[in-house]
């Protein structure tokens, strides 16, 4: 049973990037969603992707207020199975509601709600700070570095964020799924100093084919080769594999592609009971175009 069984949502934003990864989590979730956005094509690929019986998309520019009634109206009418929906007119049977108050703000995304200021981090309106670790980065001033857990329920995401001193600011962020910010966090921050110029030994290696080796002090605890990833993880004829592994006395997940001759290994720490459910994550990850880096 799905914690969101015999629930229904509405995801603004739903047609691509994180609004899309949360239309599937929900729906594996066992929720039934009402998929909205202003990119139509997109948007009903999403929905056509998760099925009729789960979800329907609808024509919604988060400006509009009767846009927003009709998918209201939308969301209170599924209650049964649904049925297809064309982009401007949803097509389940809609019977009037009360159109909830509005808010001063629209939520921003989890990954676009933490931004670098004069005064120091902030994080949009809407979310509420669970944890805060300051400067997991270990960076010295200008640079800055924090890591969020953000809720804004149902949303639960784990956030790491950079400023580089010169005006830039990039983010990382993953469904708390993946675990606690604590379990994620130390895979996040590899991650990001390796993209940073700072590249870190990697702790495995390929051998012949598509066979992973350990570096010393490390153990292979399960390897997959050539898992079944997006061709956005790696296209083919890419070598890739993914694997558990423990070094000094902590287990590490880790997807490992080679593309043009240059071995790229994506550590990733999380709260999963095996490699499969990892992969099952990182499927859905890359399939939404955020991945884990």
């Amino acid at each position: 049973m799905g914690r969101l069984d015999g629930k229904v949502a509405i995801i603004s934003g739903g047609a691509r990037g994180q609004g899309a990864a949360e239309a599937r989590l929900f729906a594996a979730e066992g929720a039934r969603v009402v998929i909205g956005d202003v990119l139509d094509e997109a948007g009903t690929a999403v929905g056509d992707e998760l099925g009729p019986d789960v979800a329907a998309y609808t024509h919604l520019d988060v400006t509009d207020e009767d846009q927003w009634a009709a998918a209201v109206a939308l969301t209170v009418a599924a209650g049964g199975v649904a049925l297809a929906a064309s982009p401007s007119e949803p097509r389940w049977d809609s019977p009037a509601v009360e159109q909830p108050q509005r808010e001063e703000h629209q939520l921003v995304p989890a990954r676009d709600a933490v931004t670098w200021t004069d005064s120091g981090w902030q994080v949009s309106p809407g979310w509420t700070v669970e944890k805060r670790i300051q400067n997991p980065m270990d960076y010295e001033p200008p640079r800055h570095s924090v890591a969020f857990e953000l809720v804004n329920p149902p949303y639960h995401w784990l956030v790491l964020a950079v400023y580089d001193g010169d005006g830039g600011t990039s983010v990382s962020s993953v469904p708390a799924t993946a675990g606690s910010l604590d379990s994620w966090l130390p895979g996040a921050v590899v991650n990001l100093r390796n993209l940073d110029g700072e590249p870190q030994p990697n702790p495995i290696h390929f051998g012949q084919g598509e066979t992973l080796v350990p570096a010393e002090g490390v153990t292979i605890l399960d390897q997959i080769p050539h898992p079944d990833l997006p061709a956005s993880f790696a296209p083919e004829p890419a070598r890739t594999a993914a694997a558990l592994i423990k070094k000094d006395g902590r287990e590490t997940f880790v997807l490992v592609r080679a593309i043009g001759g240059h071995e790229q290994v994506i550590p990733f720490t999380g709260d999963f009971h095996s490699l499969d459910a990892f992969l099952r994550f990182a499927v859905r990850q890359y399939d939404s175009g955020e991945g884990l880096l």
